[in-house]
């Protein structure tokens, strides 16, 4: 079973895991950031997430997966950083609809695959954010840094913080592989599995 992991934005990070073969491929598809030829907002929203769909259908008829898993959308912030996501969502879906993909598609919660693979603060972690905190020190430890540390224990890779969102999508991918495992009606041990995965 291959599944492509997702998570979109527009550093959109992808991985493809194999539940045989474990990581197969990784990467980040990026937009421009500059607005093209001076569009108006929603035109250069438009645009950008054309881009990203673009890649992901060409990746997803490349590799044809068994399962597309995204992360699912959080609420965000800032208006048109979250208005952006919502194209980006969309501009995808609409490209894997068009190519016959979108019953492969499955979302799943970034709450979700990081309880499945156990990916929380260490004891370590917390007393170094409080450190962090009472001035001792400077660079806390954030969710991203998690993710990072996550997928290159399991995957052996070199990833730095500013790859998270590759690490966010090996970990969505790899949720999706237990998951799918699981409805097929595998007995499957995670931690098992997961080791199998990374080897």
């Amino acid at each position: 079973m291959k599944i492509v992991g997702l998570d979109m934005s527009t550093h959109c990070g992808w991985a493809l895991i194999s539940d045989e073969a474990g990581l197969l491929g990784h990467g980040l598809y990026e937009t421009s950031d500059k607005p093209l030829n001076s569009l108006v907002e929603d035109y250069f929203y438009m645009a950008r997430a054309s881009s990203i769909s673009y890649q992901v259908a060409g990746l997803v008829m490349q590799v044809q997966p068994d399962y597309i898993y995204i992360e699912q959308t959080n609420k965000g912030r800032a208006r048109g950083s979250q208005k952006q996501l919502e194209f980006i969502h969309f501009a995808v879906l609409y490209e894997l609809k068009k190519n016959n993909w979108h019953h492969k598609v499955r979302y799943i919660d970034t709450s979700d695959w990081r309880k499945i693979l156990n990916i929380k603060m260490t004891k370590d972690d917390s007393k170094h954010n409080k450190r962090v905190k009472s001035g001792e020190i400077r660079g806390k430890i954030t969710p991203k840094h998690l993710a990072v540390r996550w997928a290159n224990e399991m995957y052996k890779q070199k990833l730095k913080l500013k790859d998270n969102d590759i690490a966010d999508a090996m970990a969505v991918a790899t949720c999706g592989i237990l998951k799918e495992k699981t409805k097929l009606g595998y007995n499957i041990n995670q931690r098992e599995l997961i080791k199998a995965l990374s080897d």
